[in-house]
């Protein structure tokens, strides 16, 4: 940035370069280069202080990659617990399954078991029934049923059932029955043993996997603790650096507006050029009046568009150009000024086009200056293929347009000569 113009020899040699170029050059006005100079060390300061607060913003945007290193790093532990805690309930699940399967023959066998009790026992009541029936045929009858027995010759009711009734009872196939059906209760009371040692065992395997869930668990909530607190942390770093970016754009803004105000004391100094995408304040230089492009002579055509849309420039301006009066545009040209040509539909041949500006004449010719209408951002350009009344032009016409994005105003202004 230029900052001091305080030596009048430098100032003197850029206007002797630039007096021809630009016609009369105006006497500086007092204070105007202490105004500028003001201007700068504003500038200066808005500089120092968007400086700063960009260096907080590059330490949260370190600070935050730091954090994000470490949340990725947490989100993949936080991953390899959350794969072994699903891993482990999948093991949880087998075994209660196995469980069930496990109670369910447990509760199979109990039915067995207790129906084989029922029938030992039935099969007993038959057999002591079958016993006190001989029994008691032999106290009363004093006879054995059996063939080729008699009771006499038995020495005692001991005798008489070791030799007959003993003889029968073990024999026969009731007491084979019995025999197997005792066997087999005793091999189902085993196997209902070893189920339920096989549920005891399976039972505390899923108490071990539960206690390395729960223990998976906390591990995983203290990672999930920490992410949460790196979260915090980097959304309050954000919000931080969005207010930072606010301030920054905000002291651009300003740093612009100003700087435009010392452009304009500065074209009371000497001629400066203007450039695409500068922020001027209206009554800045931004060009000289010419005949390029479509041009039967000298002029400037000066137009103006609101929120894209084309309006009579003379309803927007304050006058001074041979209309409008009162408007929130100031003169784009300025001393004697010719209207020349007002806006509206132009008719040539049958063709119809609209004629969207005003063209005016500042005098004297060969020099004039073209002042911005309106505060805003600078577009320069050449229009090479511009209709004027139906006929395409020989040339490229310069223009400079001047854009405002917060009032939705756009000047143009056509035919300059330099920019």
């Amino acid at each position: 940035m230029l900052r001091n113009y305080k030596i009048l020899a430098q100032i003197l040699l850029f206007l002797a370069l630039f007096s021809t170029a630009v016609g009369p050059i105006p006497v500086l006005a007092e204070g105007e280069q202490e105004r500028y100079d003001e201007l700068q060390e504003q500038i200066a300061e808005l500089q120092r202080q968007r400086g700063d607060i960009q260096n907080l913003l590059n330490s949260n945007q370190y600070t935050i990659s730091g954090y994000n290193s470490q949340i990725a790093q947490l989100f993949g532990e936080a991953q390899v617990y959350q794969n072994q805690i699903d891993e482990l309930n999948l093991q949880i699940e087998q075994l209660q399954i196995r469980i069930q399967k496990l109670e369910k023959e447990i509760a199979e066998l109990k039915i067995d078991i207790e129906k084989r009790e029922t029938e030992i026992t039935g099969l007993e009541k038959e057999s002591n029934k079958r016993i006190k029936t001989s029994y008691m045929n032999y106290r009363t009858y004093g006879i054995n049923f059996e063939v080729g027995n008699n009771i006499l010759f038995n020495d005692s009711v001991n005798s008489y059932f070791k030799n007959s009734q003993y003889k029968e009872l073990i024999q026969n196939d009731t007491n084979d029955l019995l025999v197997n059906l005792f066997n087999l209760k005793v091999e189902l009371e085993a196997k209902k043993e070893d189920l339920a040692t096989k549920l005891l065992e399976t039972q505390n395997d899923k108490e071990e996997v539960d206690i390395k869930v729960a223990d998976a668990n906390e591990k995983k909530g203290e990672l999930d603790v920490k992410l949460n607190k790196y979260y915090y942390e980097v959304n309050q770093l954000n919000s931080q650096n969005a207010n930072y970016q606010n301030s920054i754009n905000a002291l651009s803004d300003q740093e612009m507006k100003i700087h435009a105000e010392a452009v304009l004391v500065m074209q009371e100094i000497m001629r400066t050029s203007v450039t695409t995408g500068q922020y001027v304040l209206a009554g800045t230089i931004i060009g000289i009046q010419g005949c390029t492009g479509y041009c039967f002579g000298e002029h400037l055509h000066f137009s103006v568009y609101v929120n894209g849309n084309s309006v009579n420039p003379c309803s927007m301006l304050e006058g001074g150009v041979g209309c409008g009066s009162g408007g929130p545009l100031k003169a784009p040209l300025r001393g004697n000024v010719s209207f020349n040509s007002g806006y509206g539909t132009r008719c040539f041949n049958g063709e119809c086009v609209l004629h969207d500006g005003i063209d005016i004449t500042g005098f004297p010719l060969g020099g004039t200056f073209v002042y911005a209408a309106n505060d805003g951002y600078i577009q320069r350009g050449q229009d090479c293929w511009h209709y004027n009344m139906g006929y395409q032009t020989n040339g490229c016409a310069n223009y400079v347009k001047v854009s405002n994005p917060d009032t939705g105003v756009t000047t143009g202004y056509w035919h300059l000569n330099s920019f």
